[in-house]
């Protein structure tokens, strides 16, 4: 799931179309139908563009916004990714994580090229499957290890390590807006994390919230959205309180 303006797309991993829906009236705007595109894994939005990952496919996609028409295709099995399990982009730069191998790979968005491997030994990679990108710091949730690796974007340096206890950083996605990091855990909570300090803000997971195996999480102002993969809907949070807003199916 990710967000262009005042739209939300949604990605089903099963193979059925790429949805865009209007907010907040939940209205479906379009409704992407292609077989490249099918059984996307992850899904980010650029200047005027969503970019998809297919794993069935071994692909990196550069989708029009407008259209839902492909631009561009980078073919992940040629650049030697073994398992890519998330995207993050900012200008001409694509990441990629390599959940089994333990890296990140960095991409020109313009010729589809390699521009480096990260995975120096400190940096902890372990199962890392959500990544994100604020500013000139590049996120990533490590399932394996329970962790966060901050990393600088222009050079791929280690910030920091980020750890906890496993039920609160068991990350399938990750998403950062102003000062606080947003982590949806596999085991039914979500995470905030301060970004300066690193430090626990709090753990929402309240039964109303209806949680299930969530997948994704965007943030946008004063609302956040997360995908529950098991429970076929999308819960909606007050961003300043963690408090429910509703769910949708």
């Amino acid at each position: 799931m990710t967000q262009t303006g005042s739209h939300l797309w949604v990605a089903n991993g099963c193979g059925d179309p790429l949805v865009e829906l209007a907010t907040p009236s939940d209205s479906v705007v379009h409704l992407v139908n292609n077989a490249k595109l099918a059984y996307i894994t992850n899904l980010v939005a650029g200047p005027d563009q969503l970019w998809t990952l297919s794993s069935a496919y071994h692909s990196i996609n550069e989708i029009d916004s407008q259209s839902g028409a492909i631009i561009k295709t980078i073919d992940t099995k040629a650049l030697g990714f073994q398992s890519p399990q998330s995207l993050a982009v900012a200008g001409n730069h694509l990441w990629t994580s390599n959940f089994t191998g333990h890296a990140i790979y960095e991409i020109s968005t313009t010729s589809g090229a390699l521009i480096r491997t990260i995975n120096a030994p400190g940096d902890l990679f372990n199962d890392s499957a959500a990544m994100t990108i604020s500013g000139s710091h590049l996120w990533v949730s490590n399932q394996g290890s329970a962790s966060i690796t901050e990393l600088n974007a222009s050079n791929g340096s280690l910030v920091r390590v980020i750890s906890a206890r496993a039920d609160q950083l068991r990350g399938a996605a990750i998403a950062v807006s102003g000062s606080i990091v947003w982590v949806a855990n596999l085991r039914n909570s979500i995470t905030e994390l301060n970004a300066a300090t690193g430090a626990l803000v709090r753990v929402i997971k309240a039964k109303a919230d209806r949680f299930n195996y969530p997948r994704d999480i965007v943030v946008s102002g004063s609302h956040v959205w997360v995908t529950n993969s098991s429970g076929n809907s999308i819960t909606e949070l007050n961003a300043a309180t963690g408090s429910l807003v509703r769910v949708i199916k």
